[in-house]
């Protein structure tokens, strides 16, 4: 008789499990300018997703933080990340960090890590003057010409680009050229003149803007004569004069003129 044993095998199979892939939109470094005069929300949506499961959702853990840092500024656990402008610092790096987990069930943990640079960026200044009342100023009067600049850490400077005026002289110019409004003395222009004054500013990163304007100033009236009559009186304690003022015209044509006898 021949007896045979039987035999048992047992195959293992191991089949690999696909990794979870994390991403951010955008790249992996971006530039973000920022705008001193407003705060704005800044987004980030995540591209990651699990070729095993794409029906739970994976789960979402952002921060953001200070590249010479390791604690966060903030942190999220929504599929988009969102936070202020406001929250970074102008000429300083950041990094977004996202972390996602896998939640198909029966599969060991799964994870992954995506990282987003941002460097932050302060904008140009923004210079504006607001525009003179007059079309031609009197020079005989004080002239107040208002700047106006929008930025952060900015270095202001006012500077005449044509027309015969020193911003040095104390006796002409009343205000310091390193403020937003120039305010020039009586007499400090020349009548029938044209002078441009420039403002420029400068944010501590070197960037710069500038605006200028036109002032131009009157010309007074002239070629015209005045006269003076006697005009019979009933007292002999009072004695009354006429005046006539006439032919007296504005080269700027400025009609009608007004008359003042003081």
């Amino acid at each position: 008789n021949v007896h045979r044993d039987s035999v048992k095998t047992s195959l293992v199979v191991t089949v690999p499990v696909m990794p979870v892939y994390a991403g951010i939109a955008g790249g992996s470094n971006i530039t973000v300018n920022l705008d001193p005069a407003r705060h704005l929300n800044i987004g980030f949506n995540s591209e990651s997703y699990d070729p095993v499961n794409r029906t739970l959702p994976l789960m979402h853990a952002w921060s953001l933080l200070p590249t010479d840092s390791t604690e966060p500024i903030t942190t999220s656990n929504q599929d988009r990340f969102v936070f202020s402008s406001a929250l970074l610092e102008d000429n300083r790096d950041y990094d977004v960090i996202l972390r996602v987990r896998s939640q198909a069930p029966g599969l060991s943990l799964r994870m992954a890590t995506a990282t987003q640079r941002i460097r932050a960026r302060e904008n140009a200044p923004t210079v504006a003057i607001s525009s003179l009342v007059n079309a031609r100023v009197d020079a005989s009067r004080r002239i107040v010409v208002e700047g106006n600049a929008v930025g952060t850490n900015l270095k202001l400077s006012w500077d005449v680009l044509s027309g015969n005026l020193d911003l040095a002289d104390s006796a002409r110019v009343l205000s310091a050229v390193d403020q937003p409004t120039l305010v020039l003395a009586p007499s400090a222009l020349q009548n029938g003149a044209s002078y441009t004054l420039r403002l420029t500013a400068t944010n501590r990163l070197g960037l710069s803007a500038s605006a200028a304007i036109v002032v131009n100033t009157n010309v007074p009236p002239g070629r015209g004569t005045c006269a003076a009559t006697k005009v019979a009186s009933q007292s002999s304690l009072l004695e009354k004069v006429r005046l006539d003022c006439s032919q007296w015209i504005d080269p700027d044509g400025d009609v009608p003129l007004t008359y003042e006898f003081q």
